[in-house]
C-alpha cells in the first residue's frame, strides 16, 4: 500500500463521516423540541450550519429592505395623487 492510495482512502472515509454527520444534524433539528434555530445550531453543530445560518440571515434582509423600499416608494406615489 502507498501513502497516497491511504490518502485517498482516508478522504473518502472523512467525506463519508461529514455526509453522516450532516444527516443526523439535519434529522436530529427536525425532532428538536426548540423553536430557536440557533438553539439547534448549538446542540448539533456542523461545519456548514454557522454559514448557512449567515447565508439565510443575509438573504431575508435583503428581502426585508426590499419590501421596505417597495414600501416607501408606494407610500410616495400615494401621497402625490
Amino acid at each position: 500500500m502507498s501513502i497516497l492510495w491511504c490518502l485517498k482512502k482516508l478522504s473518502k472515509e472523512m467525506i463519508k463521516l461529514i455526509i453522516i454527520n450532516s444527516i443526523i444534524s439535519g434529522i436530529a433539528s427536525i425532532f428538536s423540541s426548540s423553536t430557536n434555530m440557533t438553539d439547534v445550531f448549538e446542540k448539533y453543530p456542523s461545519t456548514y450550519e454557522k454559514d448557512i445560518e449567515k447565508s439565510l440571515q443575509k438573504a431575508w434582509l435583503k428581502v426585508g429592505n426590499t419590501l421596505k423600499e417597495n414600501i416607501d416608494k408606494y407610500g410616495s406615489e400615494i401621497k402625490k395623487r
